[in-house]
């Protein structure tokens, strides 16, 4: 399947509208014939990234069976005579019918097989999406999932007003397929995923949902408990700042002037804090609560991507150990 890149939402939304026609036959199997619907969602989401990406369904046993969608990387289509055997680069789709589980799915034997074949497999019963892997010790792990509705009655009778399901869901589904499907990219450059988590690009990703002014608020949620930046010289730091509250100025969603509402942007070293310990005073209380603002961050806050920029040293006074 090839698709033009399209706005999430209106992805979600065609996908919950086919869904819905398929059912409204009567004639659909439990999965199979909700394939289709599901492969043009993660084409429409892949074909947005960088690289890009795109599903080959029913995808050759090599070796641990026949998942339902093989996901590659559009820089894996071969000149010539294709290469054979070629294991997706992003890993494999599991479906089942929505009635199914798919956190069961997700701990299933078969999808225990394709992770060591794949690496990476998404679970999903059309309404739930588990993505399973390995945490940083190499242990089989569930690594992020996303759920639109808790029973397959709730899900069919949602289905019946894609629009409206699109608009309360479209963006979130939309932003955590994509994460799923770069979950393995090789970036050369920061560029490459930094267009997936800035400020505008989130704004521009909720464009055309008609959420009007909430559309801000949103923006201003990410902006806020989201998307985090450690700096250690407050030049840089305080401009971030600013940069941050234009933004946010921009999008007629300004942060507050009491100091309720900040950007989550902290004053630290980037490199220590991120394993409790004991916090030598500082000469400002000022900067001791920034401190430890940022290490409630980096101590307790689910971080999925890092951006920085090497080289590293120890100049701040870090441990070689730490």
């Amino acid at each position: 399947m090839a698709a033009k890149s399209v706005k999430p939402a209106a992805a979600v939304e065609a996908y919950f509208a086919e869904l819905g026609r398929i059912r409204a036959t009567g004639g659909a199997t439990g999965e199979l014939s909700y394939h289709p619907a599901l492969g043009t969602l993660l084409n429409a989401v892949g074909a947005a990234l960088k690289p890009k990406v795109f599903c080959v369904g029913e995808l050759a046993d090599q070796g641990a069976g026949h998942p339902d969608f093989g996901l590659y990387a559009a820089k894996q289509i071969q000149k010539g005579r294709p290469r054979e055997g070629q294991t997706p680069e992003r890993g494999a789709v599991e479906v089942k019918p929505a009635e199914d589980d798919a956190w069961l799915t997700a701990g299933s034997a078969q999808v225990s097989r394709y992770r060591g074949r794949y690496g990476l497999v998404l679970a999903t019963n059309l309404r739930d999406f588990v993505l399973v892997g390995e945490d940083a010790a190499g242990r089989p792990a569930r690594l992020e999932a996303f759920r639109l509705a808790g029973s397959a009655e709730e899900f069919w009778r949602r289905i019946g007003t894609p629009r409206a399901f699109a608009r309360d869901v479209g963006a979130g589904l939309g932003e955590y397929l994509a994460r799923a499907l770069s979950h393995r990219a090789a970036l050369a450059e920061p560029k490459d995923l930094a267009w997936l988590l800035a400020l505008r690009r989130i704004a521009a990703n909720l464009e055309g949902q008609g959420l009007g002014a909430l559309a801000g608020a949103r923006v201003k949620q990410a902006a806020t408990e989201r998307v985090f930046g450690f700096e250690i010289m407050p030049a840089p730091f305080v401009v971030a700042h600013l940069q941050v509250g234009l933004t946010m100025r921009d999008l007629d969603a300004p942060l507050t002037e009491d100091g309720t509402e900040r950007a989550g942007v902290f004053l630290t070293n980037a490199l220590t804090g991120w394993e409790p310990h004991t916090n030598k005073p500082l000469p400002f209380p000022e900067l001791e609560e920034e401190r430890d603002r940022a290490d409630r961050v980096k101590q307790n806050r689910p971080i999925l991507v890092i951006l920085g920029n090497p080289p590293y040293n120890g100049f701040a006074g870090m441990a070689v150990d730490e």
